[in-house]
């Protein structure tokens, strides 16, 4: 499922709300892409992974996100 990216603003962008169960944040660095998993709850601490894409990166950000809406319709 293709979800909705903020647009790059100074190589960073954003996909979901600070109300969300889960989202993701892209930051660009020197042609490589830092992905933080944000969970709510855990903190100011991501888990962070880099990708050589900003495709490949959204693509595991929005994976992170739709395991949450996954887990929430198991429940």
């Amino acid at each position: 499922m293709t979800r909705p990216w903020s647009k790059p603003f100074y190589g960073i962008s954003h996909c979901g709300k600070l109300s969300d169960i889960r989202r993701a944040t892209i930051r660009e660095e020197g042609g490589q892409f830092t992905l933080a998993h944000w969970k709510r709850g855990e903190g100011f601490s991501p888990i962070e992974s880099s990708h050589p894409t900003r495709e490949l990166a959204q693509g595991a950000g929005e994976k992170w996100i739709d395991h949450a809406i996954i887990n929430l319709k198991e429940c």
